[in-house]
């Protein structure tokens, strides 16, 4: 069974939590400058590679700073799309000051019911709406649809050689991104967002991101940095809800 511990960017309440946890190194070696590569061909070969993803594993690092809080958050997962199934870890630590909390959170989705495990306690409620749609794939998917794409250069990230794509996303995905990320009712406007993606030169799946975004909510100042990286795409899953969280 694949237990890699995740948390998943689309599940509200990122905001309010918070968590700090390495991932391994996957930092980004530039091999060449000089691409000979379409960019709308890129894109167009990406988009029709990752249709087809049915699973998945990630490792990502987020860090928030709201201000009066800051908060970094390790999340690390395996999806199965197919399945409907996911499991997902959090850890998180959350500052205020010279104050800090942290928290681990394991959860598991199956269908439409998300198992979670906190603080000793499990809870059964209804996975949010639009899961199996909100995937972390997902999301980047539908930052790269209708874009604006640059090829950067090549590079090799986990040792896969990949296109460096600079993504300037579509507006309203980046407004469906933040509205989603946040827990803080009132309006959300985003200020500014980078997003660069590498993605395989011979499969054309997303092998790591990064976004780096600044958004104002009901007045207040929110600067987020992700990075995730994706791995193991189509392995078989075996994601079994443990018999105490009935």
């Amino acid at each position: 069974m694949h237990r890699r511990t995740v948390a998943l960017v689309l599940l509200a309440g990122l905001v309010a939590l918070s968590g700090c946890a390495g991932i391994t190194d996957s930092s980004p070696t530039t091999t060449t400058a000089d691409v000979n590569a379409s960019a709308d061909a890129v894109q167009a070969d990406t988009l029709d590679a990752m249709a087809s993803v049915t699973s998945y594993e990630f490792d990502a690092d987020l860090t928030q700073d709201l201000g009066s809080i800051q908060t970094d958050i390790a999340l690390t997962g395996v999806v199965n799309k197919t399945a409907e199934r996911m499991y997902q870890r959090t850890d998180a630590t959350a500052t205020r000051g010279d104050q800090s909390n942290s928290a681990t959170t394991e959860t598991y989705i199956v269908n439409n019911t998300a198992h979670i495990h906190s603080q000793g306690v499990w809870q059964t409620r209804p996975a949010p709406e639009g899961t199996w749609t909100s995937t972390p794939t997902d999301r980047q998917v539908q930052f790269l649809t209708d874009a604006d794409i640059t090829v950067l250069n090549k590079s090799t990230v986990d040792g896969v050689e990949t296109y460096a794509l600079s993504v300037q996303p579509d507006p309203e995905s980046v407004t469906s991104y933040a509205e989603n990320q946040s827990s803080v009712s009132g309006d959300v406007s985003v200020e500014s967002v980078s997003v660069t993606q590498y993605v395989a030169v011979d499969t054309h799946r997303i092998q790591k991101a990064t976004l780096d975004m600044t958004l104002t909510l009901d007045g207040q100042t929110l600067e987020q940095t992700l990075t995730i990286t994706f791995s193991e795409y189509g392995t078989d899953t075996d994601i079994t809800v443990p018999d105490e969280a009935s």
